[in-house]
């Protein structure tokens, strides 16, 4: 009842081509690259209210009282897992002490060091209660606005 394949397909033949010649290859040749475009220039420094809050930000983060979401284009990815690492150790911190409590947040004092063309290293003081804390912020000049590439926290 059912029939070989060969016998169901048609039969197909190549006609060959009338031009033996293989066909022609478009001509390459190097070229200059294009001319570099105007880059973003650098500004001089962030301004202090970005810093003060960019370090106010990363504080509640790692305080739990943010999401890290909030952190938006701020920070690179790393920087975000870094953030999040230092959550996860300050929740199993304030697990054991059983520390409660929000005690008013503010940014003290800022130092801002440029060791390289578009590179800003910066450390905020951060006063809570009678705590105070210190974020150490390298931001770098990405796609015309400043990101926070490596964050520490002591």
């Amino acid at each position: 009842m059912s029939q070989p394949a060969a016998q169901l397909a048609p039969a197909l033949r190549l006609a060959p081509t009338s031009d033996p010649a293989p066909a022609s290859v478009p001509d390459l040749r190097a070229v200059p690259p294009l001319p570099a475009s105007p880059a973003d220039p650098i500004p001089a420094n962030p301004d202090s209210r970005f810093i003060q809050s960019l370090a106010m930000i990363i504080f509640e983060v790692i305080e739990g009282l943010r999401g890290a979401h909030q952190l938006g284009t701020s920070v690179t990815l790393q920087a975000t897992r870094q953030i999040t690492t230092l959550r996860a150790a300050r929740r199993d911190q304030l697990t054991v002490l059983r520390a409660t409590g929000n005690p008013v947040r503010h940014v003290g004092r800022i130092r801002i060091d440029r060791p390289a063309t578009g590179v800003i290293e910066t450390a905020a003081i951060v006063q809570a209660g009678r705590r105070a804390r210190a974020i150490a912020l390298r931001l770098e000049w990405e796609h015309g606005r400043w990101r926070a590439t490596e964050v520490a926290v002591l």
